[in-house]
């Protein structure tokens, strides 16, 4: 059986959950590889699946752990 994901529908939302400014996220979304890539939801809309996110998160932990 697939999972399904769950997609976040607003850069807003997924801008306070990782508690940074909208420049901030549009630097990492160019910048960064491990960054959440945005899902194309139709009439020019984005969203972020939620699995990325916490992938993020995680990565970032991973990091400070290991500095």
């Amino acid at each position: 059986m697939d999972q399904v994901d769950i997609v976040i529908r607003r850069p807003r939302a997924l801008r306070e959950y990782l508690d940074c400014s909208t420049v901030t996220a549009w630097r990492r979304e160019r910048n960064n590889p491990n960054w959440p890539r945005p899902v194309d939801m139709g009439g020019g809309r984005i969203g972020y699946k939620l699995s990325e996110i916490r992938r993020y998160v995680e990565s970032l932990k991973f990091a400070q752990r290991a500095a």
